[in-house]
């Protein structure tokens, strides 16, 4: 298999640690603008001290940073988002719909934006992830769940600006092979969508007062936590895209991250599990393995 395979499949581990630490936080009932804040001023600092020891000259391909800068602001507002709708609905429903959606807008975009092309055997996989929401949205769960119209409204929400955020990702490095600069753009990127979504939610007279509001040591350690393996999947996914790998492929094989946020809430906060979940789970990996 080509390297940038492996590549985004080691983002996807790395994401799915990632994510299941946003479950986290929003169980502990963390806030979610600080902690995404604090997880972003991490993965600009580690950016920042990785590719100033490992990166080469840096480049001012002003392009370039700019769609990577794009693509981190729209993922640090998704990730207020995604604690959003993880406050309204459990795990094991939330990331396998999440993970349905956005990457079949990630395909529409590349045949739009890039003109990517896909076999007979990908678009079988497209069909048959479609299917995977029926078998998750029931009228018991909608008792189980706190809000599910909230909920499946944050799902497609978060998925269109995630799959846009990753398009942004792709179109940076037709412009520039450096992934680690372009990592630190993407991180200076959250952090800016981290402070936007902090003041629109707060007001900024309340952003001003956030640090002593929220200075609590383990939401600290949480958040550099995931903001050092954030920085690694984003460094992985632009050396996917940067290899070779199409935005429709790239970002399906990445979604595989939810089998492991996943599995951890079903071990450590006993989640819901059922044979119908465990169908909708098994026939979503059946859909990646045609995408792939």
């Amino acid at each position: 298999m080509q390297l940038w395979f492996w590549a985004a499949l080691l983002s996807a581990v790395f994401a799915g640690v990632s994510n299941f630490l946003i479950k986290v936080a929003a169980k502990r009932n963390y806030d979610s603008g600080v902690f995404t804040l604090y997880s972003a001023i991490v993965s600009v600092i580690f950016s920042v001290t990785v590719a100033i020891v490992w990166g080469g000259m840096f480049s001012w391909i002003w392009i370039a940073h700019a769609a990577s800068f794009l693509s981190g602001f729209l993922g640090g507002i998704n990730t207020i988002g995604k604690i959003q709708a993880l406050r309204n609905m459990d795990t094991t429903l939330y990331f396998p719909l999440f993970k349905t959606l956005s990457p079949i807008i990630a395909v529409i975009l590349g045949i739009l934006w890039f003109d990517e092309a896909f076999t007979m055997s990908e678009w079988i996989g497209i069909i048959v992830s479609i299917t995977v929401p029926l078998l998750l949205i029931s009228k018991v769960e909608n008792t189980r769940q706190t809000n599910l119209k909230l909920g499946l409204i944050m799902v497609v929400v978060t998925s269109f600006i995630g799959a846009l955020g990753w398009a942004f990702s792709k179109y940076s490095t037709f412009f520039l092979d450096d992934v680690l600069w372009l990592g630190v753009s993407s991180g200076v990127g959250v952090l800016a969508g981290s402070i936007a979504g902090v003041v629109y939610k707060n007001g900024f007279a309340t952003f001003k007062r956030l640090h002593w509001k929220q200075h609590d040591r383990s939401l600290l350690w949480l958040a550099f936590f995931r903001g050092s393996i954030a920085s690694f999947a984003v460094f992985c996914i632009l050396f996917a895209y940067v290899d070779g790998g199409t935005l429709g492929i790239v970002h399906t094989i990445n979604s595989m991250y939810i089998l492991i946020p996943i599995v951890l809430a079903i071990i450590f906060y006993n989640e819901h599990w059922n044979l119908q979940k465990a169908i909708a789970i098994a026939l979503s990996i059946l859909a990646l393995a045609f995408l792939h």
